[in-house]
C-alpha cells in the first residue's frame, strides 16, 4: 500500500480496478509508524473497495479477577478492540464497568472495572492486531495466600493499542498495592503449553490458568525478550526488558487437594461476604426502624 507523507498527514492508498483510491489519511508526524493500521487497511479492501471481513486481521485477548471489591484491568488491544463479553460461573454474578477508578493518565487508555460475589468472573475482547508473535499472560498474585487475584492473557503487550509506550504502562494492572501484590509474567515455555492445552480442550487459556494451574513461586525464571504486537519496517519490536518488580515464573499443575483447597478458600470468602451485607443490613434497620419488608419497599423504590 503507498504512504505519502506531505505536512505532516499520513495517506493511505490502494489500486481499485485500475484507479487509485485514498482509502484513509492521518495527522501525525512524518515518518511515525503505526504498522497496525497499515495492515488493516491493507488486506481489507476487496476489488470494488469494500471492506472484506475476511481480510481483517483479528485475535482475542481476556482477563479476569476474583475480586469482590473491584478490580481495574486493561483491556487487550486498546483502541483496536471491540466490546468486550463477559462471563462467570457456579451462579455468581459480575458487575462491569467503563473504569477510571486508576492514577493519572496523560494517554488514553481501555480499562474495564471487573468485581464478581465469588469465584472468577472474565472479560474477553476481540481486536485488530498486526498479528504478536509471542503470548503475553500477567498475573497478580496475592503474597500471602499465592492465590490468583487478577490475569490478564493476549497475543500483544498491554500497552499495544494504550499508548504504545511499554515504560509507562508494562502491566495491565494499574495502580496496584505492591505491599499486598506481586505481578508475574509467565515464561514463554509455559505459554506455548497453555496455547496448546487450549486448542484441545476449547477452554480459554485464563479458565486453564484459574481452574488447573498455580504459580510456581519458588523459583524465578529469566525473561526473554517478547515481540510487544508492533512492527517497524515490518520487523517486530521486541520488549527488550521489564521491570524488576515482574517476576517471570513457570504454573504448576494443581492437585485435587489443591483444587478442593482453594473451592473451599473461595466459599469462605463469598459467606464473609454475605456475612457482612447482612450486618449492614441490620444496622439500618436497627437505626431506621424499619422491617425486612420496609427496607425491600426502600430497594424497589430506589
Amino acid at each position: 500500500m503507498a504512504a505519502t507523507y506531505p505536512g505532516g498527514v499520513k495517506n493511505f492508498s490502494a489500486v481499485v480496478n485500475g484507479v487509485t483510491k485514498l482509502v484513509a489519511a492521518l495527522f501525525n508526524a512524518p515518518y511515525e509508524e503505526i504498522t497496525a493500521i497499515e495492515t488493516a487497511i491493507s488486506v481489507c479492501l476487496d476489488s470494488s473497495g469494500y471492506v472484506k471481513s475476511t481480510g481483517l486481521k483479528t485475535t482475542q485477548g481476556e482477563v479476569s479477577t476474583t475480586s469482590t471489591t473491584g478490580a481495574n484491568l486493561t483491556l487487550p488491544g486498546g483502541e483496536y478492540g471491540f466490546y468486550p463479553r463477559v462471563k462467570t460461573g457456579g451462579g455468581n454474578t459480575v458487575s462491569t464497568v467503563i473504569s477510571v477508578g486508576v492514577s493519572s493518565q496523560d494517554t488514553y487508555i481501555t480499562i474495564i472495572g471487573l468485581t464478581t460475589n465469588a469465584g472468577t468472573c472474565y472479560a474477553q475482547q476481540r481486536y485488530v492486531t498486526a498479528s504478536g508473535k509471542d503470548l503475553w499472560v500477567f498475573l497478580l498474585i496475592d503474597k500471602i495466600t499465592k492465590a490468583i487475584v487478577s490475569a490478564y492473557q493476549a497475543p500483544d503487550h498491554p500497552a499495544y493499542g494504550n499508548g504504545g509506550d511499554f515504560d509507562k504502562m508494562p502491566h495491565p494492572f494499574g495502580s496496584y498495592d505492591e505491599a499486598k501484590y506481586e505481578i508475574v509474567l509467565l515464561d514463554n515455555e509455559t505459554c506455548l503449553i497453555l496455547k496448546e492445552k487450549s486448542k484441545q480442550s476449547g477452554k480459554s487459556i485464563l479458565t486453564l490458568v484459574n481452574e488447573e494451574y498455580k504459580p510456581n513461586m519458588s523459583q524465578e525464571e529469566n525473561y526473554a525478550p517478547l515481540h510487544s504486537g508492533e512492527f517497524l519496517d515490518k520487523m517486530p519490536v521486541l520488549v527488550e526488558s521489564i521491570p524488576d518488580y515482574i517476576k517471570v515464573r513457570k504454573m504448576l499443575i494443581m492437585t485435587e487437594q489443591d483444587k478442593a483447597d482453594k473451592q473451599r478458600a473461595q466459599e469462605l470468602k463469598a459467606k464473609e461476604i454475605k456475612d457482612a451485607k447482612e450486618k449492614i443490613k441490620n444496622n439500618i434497620k436497627l437505626k431506621l426502624d424499619l422491617t425486612d419488608e420496609d427496607l425491600d419497599n426502600l430497594k424497589k423504590a430506589l
